[in-house]
């Protein structure tokens, strides 16, 4: 997703803190899991790898609209 809106909104989203990490947690084990995701390759040249993408774009531009 960050590469997403780096195209299309704002090209250095998030440049110096490198790829979005998520953390969950504490699980069973009561550790901390991380995960990095990231699109595959077929994801990657797809028209439209997030389809949600447009939904978000489109919230966000109402919530500009109107002043939020």
């Amino acid at each position: 997703m960050i590469q997403r809106i780096r195209q299309e909104i704002q090209v250095g989203y998030r440049f110096s803190e490198g790829n979005l990490r998520i953390t969950h947690g504490p699980n069973e084990m009561l550790r901390f899991e991380h995960f990095s995701p990231s699109y595959s390759e077929d994801e990657q040249a797809s028209e439209n790898p997030y389809p949600g993408l447009d939904k978000i774009k489109e919230f966000v531009a109402d919530q500009l609209r109107n002043g939020r």
